[in-house]
């Protein structure tokens, strides 16, 4: 097996086992069967026809470069709290008590309430091969290897961005790390120099990499692959198998995707004289059982799943009063670094899009938090991250000091504030803060009173786990067992 097949079957078997495992743990087995008999089929084909996702000279790297690659993403893993090795941001509190569950209970995972059963419903899927560990040696091992999914899902990722870059340079990665809009803007000097502080509080946020994996690593690392890989397959007959993956995986960022798949399927196809028959070839290019079979079968079961938990998301428009704040916050995150790019890039139509994109995003919301906006916009952000990277380098090349670098250099405040918190809380202060303090919004029934606290011998930290029935009864993560097609037809009993 030569290095191209083997690199692309890690990054296949990564980008679909968690469909595979939710599949063949939650569906019936006239359901389960079929399924991953077609996923796997399609996934053969995807490493055997697939000509985009290649691996020019990654695993070839300088020795020292590659470990110094290794160490940095690895340090990036350890101090996002993916595992709970140090301090958690609240959000994990939630999952921890959801991977616990996948852990310990049967999958599917259903708990008795008082007038019949209730089943977990949520985008699972990076929890499932590390739930599968948990299985197997116990909690801990299980928590363990969710470090282990992160590190290669980030390792995947950097080596996509080189392969889009044509460079996998250690500027690149730390780039990445740091990256974010000016959300230092929001806040006074004494805040903005609080580096236990959460400066991204923004209705309009576009949440810096570092951020998102330190708060939504669940979705964010997928949305990450999926979008590089989504950018760089050169045959349609792939991209909406590949797409799929994203319902159970990272569901918001899901449809931040659709605009980048729209735009490789049009670009991958052969130019025709009329829009009509070139319309025709786009059609013919996309229909296969790929796309068809396996897209189907992994969005149909995922969406069916998904809809049960909708309770309290609906989708609407923002109310008008916060559009007053919308055009200051858009300058902050991406208009100054968007008026640079256009004068280098205005015949980029990628550029173009992505922008148009992350402009749009912020005018719809779900529920009453910016949940909407900070993830449907990861997808565009990256694409439009990487060619601030591309003007940064280019400017770099002939001075020393340009826009692009001075608004780079004041958005890593934001990811320094999440690394600053993370070694507060665990080697200074070693339990949470307030969360007030922490800038971060009080959620309802979380104190100290209510979170079980319990220290797991296997790494050094302690972990925080809200009470089961803050999963098992909150719309967000649950639904009644035996409502909807999934629950009627779908699900294994």
């Amino acid at each position: 097996m030569n290095k191209q097949v083997l690199y692309k079957s890690i990054v296949t078997v990564y980008v679909f086992l968690p469909a595979i495992l939710f599949i063949t743990g939650w569906t019936a087995l006239y359901v389960a069967i079929p399924s991953v008999l077609i996923i796997g089929y399609g996934m053969v084909r995807f490493v055997v026809k697939e000509d985009g996702i290649r691996l020019p000279d990654a695993l070839e790297l300088p020795g020292k470069r590659l470990a110094v690659i290794l160490a940095i993403i690895g340090l990036w893993i350890a101090f996002s709290g993916i595992g709970g090795a140090v301090y958690q941001n609240p959000d994990h509190w939630w999952r921890n008590r959801l991977f616990a569950l996948l852990v310990e209970q049967k999958w599917p995972v259903v708990l008795p309430e008082d007038n019949g059963f209730r089943m977990m419903c949520y985008y699972i899927g990076f929890y499932l091969p590390s739930a599968l560990i948990g299985k197997a040696f116990g909690l801990g091992a299980g928590f363990i290897f969710q470090m282990i999914w992160a590190f290669f899902g980030v390792l995947i990722t950097f080596i996509l961005m080189g392969n889009w870059q044509g460079k996998w340079k250690i500027s690149l990665l730390v780039f990445f790390i740091f990256f974010s809009g000016l959300d230092i803007c929001n806040f006074g000097p004494e805040l903005a120099l609080n580096m236990s502080y959460h400066l991204e509080q923004s209705m309009f946020q576009f949440s810096a990499y570092t951020t998102q994996l330190f708060w939504v690593h669940n979705q964010a690392i997928y949305a990450w692959i999926l979008t590089l890989l989504i950018l760089q397959t050169k045959n349609n007959k792939f991209l909406v198998f590949l797409w799929a993956n994203g319902l159970i995986n990272c569901t918001l960022p899901f449809i931040g995707m659709l605009p980048l798949l729209i735009y490789r399927i049009y670009k991958n196809s052969a130019p025709g004289e009329k829009l009509s028959s070139r319309l025709t070839e786009i059609v013919k290019s996309v229909i296969s059982v790929e796309n068809v079979l396996g897209g189907g079968v992994i969005g149909l079961v995922s969406f069916f799943y998904l809809t049960g938990s909708a309770g309290g998301m609906e989708l609407h428009f923002v109310p008008a009063v916060l559009l007053l704040f919308l055009p200051g916050c858009l300058a902050a995150e991406i208009g100054l670094y968007a008026g640079e790019m256009y004068v280098m890039y205005k015949s980029r139509k990628l550029l173009i899009l992505v922008t148009v994109c992350l402009v749009l995003t912020p005018l719809l919301m779900i529920g009453q938090g910016a949940d909407f906006c900070a993830r449907v916009s990861i997808p565009s952000l990256l694409v439009f991250s990487m060619f601030v990277y591309q003007r940064l380098c280019e400017k770099m090349s002939t001075q020393k000091v340009s826009l692009v670098l001075i608004l780079y250099l004041a958005g890593c405040l934001t990811p320094l504030h999440e690394f600053g918190r993370a070694i507060d809380y665990t080697f200074i202060r070693e339990e949470p803060a307030d969360l007030l303090e922490m800038g971060v919004y009080a959620f309802p029934k979380v104190d100290g009173s209510e979170l079980v606290k319990l220290r797991d011998t296997t790494l050094w930290h302690n972990k925080y786990f809200l009470a089961e029935e803050e999963i098992m009864t909150n719309p967000q993560y649950s639904c009644t067992m035996g409502e909807g097609i999934f629950g009627k037809y779908i699900v294994r009993h």
